[in-house]
This record gives C-alpha cells, structure tokens and sequence, in this order.
C-alpha cells in the first residue's frame, strides 16, 4: 500500500500550531468546559503508526494471514482515530460519515444492508476479534468461522468458486448444525481494503480545511 503521510503531517502541522489560538483552544473543550486536545493527539499519533504499517504490508507476492489481521487490525485503528478526530472537531457523538459509493462490491446477500463501515466491521470481526462468536447481521442467529485460506487456483475447493468477483482470501461462516447446508462463503478482496484505508486517511484532509475554518471564524 502507499497511502500519502503528508495528509497527517499537515494536519498535525496546522492542529499544533492554532492550538495557541485561543478560538480553536476554546472550541474543542466539551460541554463541561474540558480540553480534548489530547483526543486529537492520540488520533494523530495512532494514525501516523497505523499508515506507516499499512505502507510496509506488501500483499503483491505474499499471501499471508498474519500480514492480512495486520491489514485489518491497522485499518480499524486509523477507522477510530479518524472518528475521534471528526468527533472533536464537529462536535458530534457520531462517527465521520463516509461516501455513499460502497468499496465493498460482490457481499454474501446476508451482508448487502450494511453500510462500509458496518461491513469492514464484520470482516474485522470473523477474521481477528471474534471469528467464534458471530451474529448475523439484523439477526441473533450464530456464525462460526472458519480459518480464511488464500485464493489458488490450482488447490482451491469447488464451492469456493460460488463466489462472485473472485477473492484474494475466503472464510467459510458455518452454522451451529453439523451438516450445515446454509454455509456463507465470505470474500475478503485487498484491493477493496486498500481502497477504505485510502478514504479514511483522506479525511486528514477534510479534518486541515475544519481547523482553518474554526481559526478563521467561517465556523
């Protein structure tokens, strides 16, 4: 991957610099008058960690699962260290927004519903946090995982090839049932990861144009 480092640096640039400001000091405190100048410090510190280990994941001649959780586990923290950003910055309890255009293309039927967030938040779910414990989305019922394999076209199971759109890896999300005839095979594409990862951290962008805003009272 090689997402851009400079979109984080000038925001933190510009953030550090206004913080004597006292408009911009005064308008991060919370409803009951407290600084969270560190929120947005801890966010910036993490996603200058998360990019930098984004960039050094090389997926193009190895397929690895290990170097795939990294993937995921970084994406989820530039996720919610953008949206603690957005949080102090908009003055929102919500996340960021993201684009109505899905990177996700190709789902399981049962997962076409879920905005990207909600979506990469499954593939983060069956593939680090809890691939044993899983609820199928709008519904209690359980899912359990199977270890994701590696497409290969010369070794790769017959019903794998149901998949639409083909895959880089694929999970098999099983029912409690023994002989489970429901069985969801599940896609997980890298380009597609790498396109979330790209919006998430063009929204330092979004988040430098937000400071001068505040600085310069068009706020």
């Amino acid at each position: 991957m090689n997402l851009p480092t400079e979109y984080i640096e000038k925001f933190a640039e510009c953030y550090c610099n206004r913080l004597l400001d006292r408009r911009i000091s005064y308008y991060i405190h919370d409803k009951d008058n407290h600084s969270r100048a560190n929120t947005v410090h801890s966010g910036v510190i993490w996603s200058r960690e998360a990019v930098k280990q984004l960039n050094s994941i090389d997926f193009r001649n190895n397929h690895d699962l290990n170097h795939l959780i990294l993937l995921i586990t970084y994406i989820d923290i530039l996720l919610e260290a953008t949206d603690q950003i957005y949080r102090v910055l908009y003055k929102e309890k919500k996340q960021m927004p993201l684009p109505d255009d899905t990177v996700f293309l190709n789902r399981p039927e049962l997962y076409k519903s879920l905005d990207d967030r909600q979506y990469f938040k499954e593939i983060r779910a069956l593939l680090s946090a809890h691939p044993i414990n899983l609820n199928e989305p709008n519904s209690k019922e359980k899912r359990f995982a199977d270890t994701p394999i590696g497409y290969n076209p010369i070794t790769d199971f017959k019903s794998y090839h149901k998949i639409e759109g083909g895959y880089d890896f694929s999970s098999r999300l099983w029912t409690a049932t023994r002989h489970d005839e429901n069985t969801i095979h599940f896609p997980i594409r890298i380009n597609e990861l790498e396109a979330f990862a790209e919006i998430l951290n063009n929204r330092y962008t979004v988040f430098l144009q937000r400071v001068r805003d505040i600085a310069y009272k068009r706020i």
